[in-house]
């Protein structure tokens, strides 16, 4: 019986340290909603005398089912895309799934932000509603882009600049299924 006693902690404890963890939150597929683009995907834009196509590269969920214990890991909720045009090149963060606000878009290199939600606007005769625009964390940031607006079910619908304004030609509603997009799935520890 005295051995039995050390053996019986040692499984307890082995139990705990490899058991199941701490489960993380689900992945919120409202997110894609913003961005409902598949890999390979052609999106065609416009910027008033030059027609181009941008092309999705990669367009993946990133998700943490849960972290072990004692692990120095977080869960990851996110859902990236990549798109390049001849003139373009955009790399697309949704960093958490449940807050738009850590949402970051980076054109030809160069950060644009969350800045605010918008219910309506009319861009090139189109009504769009539900919109976020993304913009330079401040006025004083040099660069070519100053902003991009996105429409909840369409995407990108404009992409401004001093000078430059590329608008989507096709501004039709799009129903993504998340089971369409690359799911990269971890577990931590």
């Amino acid at each position: 019986m005295k051995h039995f006693q050390p053996l019986l902690v040692w499984v307890i404890l082995l139990s705990l340290l490899t058991g199941c963890g701490q489960k993380c939150e689900d992945f919120n597929n409202d997110i894609v909603n913003w961005m409902p683009y598949k890999a390979s995907e052609k999106i065609p834009v416009y910027n008033g005398y030059t027609h181009d196509t941008l092309t999705v590269l990669y367009s993946e969920i990133h998700y943490t089912r849960r972290l072990g214990y004692g692990v120095k890991c977080t869960c990851e909720n996110s859902y990236y895309l990549k798109l390049t045009s001849d003139s373009l090149e955009l790399e697309i963060d949704f960093n958490e799934s449940r807050d738009i606000t850590r949402s970051e878009i980076y054109v030809n290199g160069e950060g644009l932000f969350y800045a605010k939600q918008l219910d309506k606007m009319e861009i090139m005769g189109n009504q769009y509603n539900d919109l976020i625009e993304f913009a330079k964390s401040s006025q004083n940031d040099r660069g070519t882009f100053d902003s991009i607006i996105v429409a909840k079910s369409v995407g990108i619908i404009l992409i401004k600049g001093p000078g430059i304004e590329w608008s989507t030609i096709d501004n039709a509603k799009k129903i993504i299924n998340v089971s369409d997009l690359k799911f990269i799935s971890k577990n931590c520890g």
